[in-house]
């Protein structure tokens, strides 16, 4: 755009609000800060004056007994008016930017720990089959973890899993069966 380019009057330009613009801004009353932090943000992305004005109202005056009719208009004048004035709508929008991010990256590390530690988990389960003493709880703990039918006692009524013993017990009375079956 050159200097005698105008822009298009129908764009809609966003401001870029400072970081954590949902801090308290300068000369901002610090009592409708705390509304703002206490009543408005904690709503999430539905949040509106009204209900932010309705919990105030419980948490401020449990006692009083305000008609819906009167809240709405309440916070339409007193509550919209500085929820305007202060830019709560922008600002509790980029809280909820900054949080998605946040917790987006918590959850990517969280997903990342768990895949790195699954295979050292696999890994070891693997190496416990080698070790007489561990080697039956080891391939119970592989195939309960796996989900496998295999670890799953099915007949007539609920299911019940086995139990280490259990599949002992059950592989002996197989190679027994088959070894008679042999003879």
């Amino acid at each position: 755009m050159d200097a005698m380019t105008l822009p298009d009057p129908n764009l809609t330009v966003i401001p870029a609000l400072p970081e954590a613009s949902w801090l308290q801004m300068p000369r901002e009353p610090m009592l409708w800060y705390l509304r703002f932090a206490k009543y408005f943000l904690p709503l999430g992305p539905s949040r509106t004056i009204v209900r932010a004005f309705m919990l105030f109202t419980a948490a401020e005056n449990p006692n009083a007994r305000i008609l819906k009719v009167r809240v709405g208009n309440f916070a339409s004048t007193n509550w919209q008016e500085k929820s305007k004035a202060w830019q709560w709508h922008s600002r509790a929008e980029a809280f909820d930017r900054n949080n998605l991010l946040e917790y987006s990256t918590l959850i990517d590390t969280a997903r990342n720990k768990l895949m790195h530690s699954l295979g050292v988990a696999v890994d070891a389960l693997v190496g416990a089959l080698d070790n007489p003493r561990l080697a039956v709880s080891a391939a119970k703990e592989i195939l309960d973890r796996g989900g496998l039918p295999g670890t799953t006692n099915i007949g007539i009524g609920p299911a019940s899993r086995f139990n280490a013993d259990e599949l002992s017990k059950a592989q002996a009375e197989i190679e027994d069966w088959e070894h008679a079956q042999h003879n």
